[in-house]
């Protein structure tokens, strides 16, 4: 299935303006300056071209949209993403962040930051829905959980 042009071009400017209030929101959490920059952005369909961007294990949050029933969001980042992201909100020392990115470990306590990491997320991307969905949208996090490479969630099914 094809993505409507009409999509194709709105996704970069509401990803600038979704990346600019991340980087506010995570600035008002961390006592470190958070910089997020937006290099490239590309439609992505099915599960077989998202094993081409992540080859390795995942945490993924699953975002229900609860207003309109216009469908749900799974945010999909790769482990070292995810560690990085808990461990900047949580102000580790950048020395230990990249000690825990480097060997992947992956424990109870960074699922639980990237649990918080989503929830600001979502509020972000909640925030844009709420203005831009005339008919009240709303975004709610449902749940993170962290899927070995292969293995996605059941909520997610190809090609959605």
């Amino acid at each position: 299935m094809d993505t409507p042009e009409k999509i194709v071009k709105k996704t970069r400017p509401f990803f600038l303006n979704y990346f600019a209030k991340l980087a506010n929101d995570l600035n008002t959490l961390t006592a470190a300056p958070v910089v997020c920059t937006l290099t490239e952005v590309e439609l992505m369909n099915g599960l077989d071209d998202l094993e081409t961007l992540i080859e390795k294990d995942r945490s993924i949050a699953y975002v229900r949209e609860d207003g309109l029933n216009s469908g749900d969001v799974h945010l999909i980042f790769d482990v070292a993403t995810s560690i990085a992201l808990t461990g900047l909100m949580m102000m580790m020392g950048e020395a230990v962040i990249q000690t825990q990115v480097k060997t992947r470990d992956y424990n109870e306590e960074f699922q639980e930051g990237f649990n918080e990491v989503s929830n600001q997320v979502v509020g972000a991307m909640n925030d844009l829905v709420e203005k831009k969905m005339p008919g009240g949208g709303h975004l709610f996090l449902e749940k993170t959980i962290h899927c070995e490479f292969g293995n996605m969630p059941p909520t997610f099914s190809d090609g959605v």
